[in-house]
């Protein structure tokens, strides 16, 4: 994963060992996302896609939510007293180089929501082929 500020300048962070589950030939790695996975759990699941080959299935939607960007709130007025203003200080870039802000991340699977209010009733839904 990179964080890429105004000035172009990469700041990426990495694993320093590979891990017991890195092996995608042992271990199959499927992660569900929707339209509403952002931010950090974007950055996540692009991480695994390049770094990995895990399957995106989107449960719903064909894409996540999109939001790749990094923001602060700066103060306004003396001591902050007249509120804030967010300023962009940087993107995120998956580690193959895609930006993900307005985007999202492609799902590589969509199936239909099956309309369970936790997590658990999804994943009973999946058809048997998203696992393979």
């Amino acid at each position: 994963m990179s964080q890429i500020d105004k000035t172009s300048v990469p700041r990426t962070e990495s694993t320093i060992a590979a891990g017991p589950f890195f092996d995608p030939e042992h271990y199959k790695i499927t992660l569900l996302v929707n339209d509403q996975t952002a931010s950090a759990a974007e950055v996540f699941a692009g991480a695994l896609r390049d770094t990995t080959a895990a399957k995106i299935v989107g449960v719903g939607s064909s894409h996540t939510f999109g939001k790749g960007i990094v923001q602060t709130v700066r103060p306004l007025g003396e001591d902050g007293d007249r509120g804030g203003m967010a300023v962009t200080v940087a993107r995120y870039e998956t580690p193959a180089g895609t930006d993900i802000n307005k985007k999202g991340i492609k799902v590589d699977f969509e199936v239909p929501s099956c309309g369970g209010s936790e997590a658990d009733d999804e994943v009973k839904c999946l058809p048997a082929g998203v696992w393979d």
